[in-house]
């Protein structure tokens, strides 16, 4: 499994590249144990929009531009959070980690993320 750094933390990361793989996303996921993840990436940086349909546990949400900078964060979204929700500024990077990541592991705007 590919490993990213976020900061200081490193998280194992399953991959979704393609719209099937972006559009499933961790619905379904019972179980996400303590550093890992799955990183989102898309083609273009943009305001992407994420929403929780099929989610069954919280997680964090980490907004990654393509200088791999963390540019947004969106903490504890519970699952079965209604409509959609999208960074501040494009993204071309998503990392989704579990509930209770970013502030464990400090995790803010302008950190350097390692792909």
């Amino acid at each position: 499994m590919p490993r990213i750094e976020v900061g200081t933390a490193k998280v194992q990361v399953q991959i979704a590249s393609t719209p099937e793989q972006r559009r499933r996303g961790l619905a379904g996921v019972r179980e996400l144990p303590p550093n890992t993840g799955m990183l989102f990436v898309f083609d273009a940086p943009d305001h992407h929009q994420f929403h929780m349909a099929g989610m069954v546990i919280p997680i964090d949400v980490v907004w990654i531009s393509a200088e791999q900078d963390v540019v947004d964060v969106t903490p504890n979204v519970p699952p079965g959070r209604p409509g959609n929700f999208t960074s501040r500024n494009p993204a071309q990077y998503v990392l989704e980690v579990p509930a209770g990541f970013v502030a464990q592991h400090g995790v803010s705007i302008g950190d350097g993320v390692t792909l």
